[in-house]
This record gives C-alpha cells, structure tokens and sequence, in this order.
C-alpha cells in the first residue's frame, strides 16, 4: 500500500505535508489528521472509507457534496448565532479532481478541511451535555430539512 503521505499529497500537493496521525475513537473509517506546511491551513483530515460498511463510496461522496452545499447555502442566508457556529468541512478534491483518492491496494480515501475548536465525545457527560447534543441534533435537522430526498443516494 502507498504511505499515508504519498496519499495525503494526493488533496493537498501544493504544499508539504508534515505529518500524519490517526485521530479520533471511530470504529467505521481510519481517520487521520494531517499536518501541512501552509499559511493559511495547518491541518486537514483524511479518512479510508470502509468498504465493509459502505459497499459504494463514492455515493456517500455524491451525499456529502449534495448535503454540505444545501447547508453552506442555508447558512449563507441565516443570521449569525454568536453563541454557536456551525460550519460544514469542504471536500478537497485530489489531484485527478475527483471527490476522492483510490491508492494502489483499491482502498478508497477522501479528504475534508479541518474544523479547529470543534470536539467530539463518545459519551454524554451531563445533563447540560445533552442539552447541547439536542440543540444540535435539532439544528442539523433544521438545516437539512428542506433538502429533498430524491437529491440523495
């Protein structure tokens, strides 16, 4: 199999990449956080979709650029929420300008921006814990429910 970063500089060859490391607790995908030499961005993430579960990848790609442009547009015309933001990860195109990266072995990579200060939990620490995780469960789905069903796989 080719390296982690020879794949990573297939998203972002513009620039060195500094380093690769698994990030995160999934149990789905192996997910990475990538370090690169650039003064705009410091990291991005790439992830190995898991044929196992997803037997067609690049549909969940088509639902993620289908899903990410709808809510990047209703936010563009919402006003701003101080106390929270909400920003949807841009797909990074690789270098054949394809939604995603297949390596030499036939694994399926993608790559998306790097949304800094955010957190994930693998479970609810307290009750205002939850309250947050249904303000958000309740946003998501107010964002996406106007997008229509038929625009997805």
């Amino acid at each position: 199999m080719e390296s982690l970063t020879t794949i990573a500089k297939q998203f972002r060859p513009d620039c060195a990449i500094v380093q690769v490391k698994e990030y995160g607790s999934g149990n789905v995908n192996d997910t990475y956080r990538v370090t690169i030499d650039d003064a705009n961005e410091k990291y991005f993430i790439l992830q190995r979709i898991n044929p196992r579960v997803f037997r067609h990848p690049e549909l969940i790609m088509m639902n993620l650029r289908t899903f990410s442009e709808h809510v990047r547009a209703r936010l563009d015309h919402e006003p701003t929420h101080s106390e929270r933001r909400w920003q949807v990860p841009l797909i990074l195109s690789a270098q054949t300008g394809q939604t995603h990266y297949s390596d030499d072995a036939g694994g399926f990579w993608r790559a998306i921006t790097f949304i800094g200060a955010s957190r994930t939990f693998d479970a609810i620490i307290d009750l205002a814990h939850a309250n947050q995780i249904g303000y958000a469960l309740g946003r998501f789905q107010s964002l996406i429910s106007d997008l229509g069903t038929e625009r997805l796989h």
